[in-house]
């Protein structure tokens, strides 16, 4: 007998375990911290009736009938609220008509709850929101159905008794949104008692709960009949056999606490493990890499031995020949490095070794991108969810089936090419890193410094690549020099372009009686550019612009003053609302289609009056091209009334009047049928 002190329930436990190595020592304390047997845990109390919880008291459902409906018959049970409940037929099918009825007690084809239908609504909604997170992050369903409560006290003194569930049946809550219900349906899982409770009663009051396996005619009544023999001496403690809630409950660890029992694998293979005599004992032995990291693997690897389903560089085929060889390892790196791309081709590579792999991740979506990735090579069929809501006995055994099924092989692969294509990569490498003559200059170099200036903006000139090809790495290395000192020199005094001597030339050849001439002449210039900055700066005051007494900013009001020069008479008050435009791009969009409506405009101008550009042409559209193909309709006052109007639109006179069948009048119908269907023009005449 040892004694271990629990930190999580903050009381001491015997642990019963036999004297054994340091390995089994080892398990023993890892079991104990894995298990949560604390009143913390929902498993060991469930807060019932608690305003703040999350679960879901089922009332006035008998547990025997709620085992069967769920287990036996496998039919799925409407979650009915206290209130205001529509009627469930007895046959199954659907009432065309939904009324409501008064909640009944033991309803056989629903779940009856206190709450209201908004409330309950809500907490369902919650509580499958939940379950669904803790499927998709952690692939195991946290949502169960518990069938009868144990309630006890944690000693003789306490007043506070404690509400454990006894059978949790694991469920999937389903959602109607049309008619806004809530189905419960058991899930392809095992049924599951409370371990969490087991080991807390063994642990601080000895006593041993039963185990049960379900048979075809077992209930849930007789289970409860044999907790209540095994605690028969608590005088307390009592067991509400009806009591049923929905709520979330965790197994996981107690799932690990299992798996790290000697007793449950045979022949004692954990504790002989080598990997895990490894991690708890003394260590592993110095290994040597493979392949070793001096030697290039084009090298000592011949391609037809590499199997890889995805890319892979150097380093990713370095850890893919580790695994291969039987060494262990531990590979880190950033998000977005290759690391789900090694371990599908590991899997890959392992699975033609023929050898199986067990996959595991802390979180669902890093499992999915390793298996979307064998699926998009189409080796989804040597892959078996284990840890999903597709991973229950039925679809497990169809999987089997279809992998069972597959035809095996591997595609017809070119090694030939495969040689020849990794021979010509090769050959091509060292050319990329090879000096250029005298230059000290590689071609991967010169790419990466070109690609390095193109990502600031910066295109190198021709002229100057051209002339770079003739340094040596000496004169590279002093022109790197002097553009790292001009760097410097323009960052500690500004721009060479803003310089007070930019383009001066001949600074050094000039005397001394040269700078007594130029200095008249430079002092009437500074004269001349004072006053020409004040000239400028009251032009832009009274104008209202931003002032810019600058050379730039005197160009500018040329060029604003030799615009304004140029406007047509009568322009005015326009060119105003242009100045102060917000956006000078949509106004010059606004504008554009002016030339061209006038270019258009054009060749009519002899033919229409004046006015009927203004005119709205769209109305005599309609009965003109309606006379057009047939002479008679020509004869509604209509086609007369529109014909007029147009004849009054014209600058020349309307063609017609000439006997039917003259030449006159075929050319009269011609022009009308002509102008009433030819094509939209701008303007107000786009109706033609």
């Amino acid at each position: 007998m040892a004694k271990v002190t629990s930190v999580r329930t903050g009381r001491r436990q015997t642990v019963n375990r036999r004297a054994g190595t340091a390995i089994e020592k080892r398990l023993a304390e890892a079991r104990l911290k894995l298990i949560e047997t604390g009143t913390r845990n929902r498993l060991i109390h469930t807060p019932r009736g608690a305003k703040r919880s999350r679960a879901l008291a089922i009332t006035g459902n008998a547990s025997d009938d709620v085992f069967a409906n769920l287990v036996r018959e496998d039919k799925p049970l409407r979650v009915l609220a206290a209130a205001e409940i529509a009627e469930i037929p007895r046959d199954g099918a659907t009432p065309e008509t939904p009324r409501l009825v008064t909640p009944r007690s033991g309803d056989p084809n629903g779940l009856q709850t206190s709450l209201p239908p908004e409330l309950l609504h809500k907490r369902l909604r919650d509580m499958r929101r939940d379950a669904k997170i803790a499927e998709e992050e952690r692939g195991v369903n946290i949502l169960f159905l518990a069938l009868g409560f144990l309630r006890w006290y944690e000693d003789e003194e306490s007043d506070s008794p404690r509400a454990a569930p006894l059978i949790l049946l694991p469920v999937y809550l389903g959602c109607d949104a049309k008619r806004s219900t809530f189905d419960l349906k058991l899930r392809e899982d095992d049924i599951a008692t409370n371990q969490a409770l087991q080991e807390r009663l063994r642990g601080d009051f000895g006593l041993a709960l039963p185990n049960f396996e379900a048979t075809e005619d077992w209930q849930p009544s007789r289970y409860f009949d044999a907790v209540a023999n095994a605690i028969a001496a608590k005088r307390r403690w009592s067991i509400d056999a009806n009591a049923i809630e929905l709520g979330i409950y965790s197994f996981s660890k107690q799932l690990m606490m299992r798996d790290l029992e000697p007793g449950n694998w045979p022949d004692n293979a954990l504790v002989s493990h080598p990997l895990l005599r490894g991690l708890l004992g003394g260590g592993f032995a110095a290994e040597s890499a493979v392949p070793p990291e001096a030697v290039r693997l084009d090298e000592i690897l011949n391609p037809a031995d590499l199997i890889h389903v995805v890319d892979a560089d150097s380093s990713q085929t370095r850890v893919i020949e580790t695994v291969r060889a039987g060494h262990n390892l531990v590979v880190q790196g950033p998000p977005g490095t290759g690391k789900s791309q090694t371990i599908t081709n590991i899997i890959a590579a392992a699975v033609h070794d023929r050898q199986t792999v067990l996959f595991v991740a802390q979180k669902m979506a890093a499992l999915n991108v390793v298996y979307d990735r064998l699926d998009r090579v189409g080796l989804a069929n040597i892959c078996l969810e284990l840890h999903s809501r597709a991973a229950n006995k039925r679809l497990v055994a169809e999987r089997l089936d279809c992998t069972l099924q597959a035809a095996a092989g591997s595609p017809a692969t070119d090694e030939t090419a495969r040689i020849a294509a990794r021979d010509c990569l090769n050959h091509a490498a060292p050319r990329l890193h090879a000096q250029i003559g005298d230059t000290a200059m590689t071609p991967y170099r010169a790419l990466s410094i070109q690609i390095a200036a193109a990502r600031r903006g910066f295109t190198p000139d021709a002229r100057l690549v051209e002339e770079a090809a003739l340094w040596t790495g000496k004169e590279f290395a002093e022109k790197a020099r002097l553009i790292e000192r001009l760097a410097d020199l323009t960052e500690s005094i500004g721009a060479l372009n803003s310089h007070v001597y930019v383009g001066v030339r001949r600074r050094c050849a000039l005397q001394p009686a040269d700078f007594q001439r130029q200095i008249p002449k430079l002092q009437a210039l500074a004269g001349k550019t004072a006053a020409l900055a004040a000239y400028a700066t009251m032009v832009t005051n009274y104008f209202g612009l931003p002032p810019d007494p600058t050379l730039a900013g005197v160009k500018t009001l040329i060029a604003i003053f030799r615009a304004i020069s140029n406007l047509p008479p009568g322009v005015e008050n326009i060119a105003a609302k242009f100045a102060t435009f917000l956006s000078p791009r949509r106004a010059a969009e606004a504008i554009a289609p002016g030339p061209k409506w006038l270019e258009q405009q054009a060749p009519y101008l002899h033919t229409f009056h004046p006015a009927a550009w203004a005119g709205l042409a769209a109305e005599l559209r309609a009965p003109l091209a309606q006379g057009a193909p047939f002479w008679l309709a020509r004869a509604g006052k209509a086609y007369r009334k529109a014909a007029v109007s147009l004849a009054s639109l014209l600058s020349v006179p309307l063609p017609g009047g000439r006997p039917t069948g003259s030449r006159s009048s075929k050319r009269s119908s011609r022009a009308r049928r002509c102008a009433a269907n030819s094509p939209p023009r701008l303007g107000s005449w786009r109706a033609f």
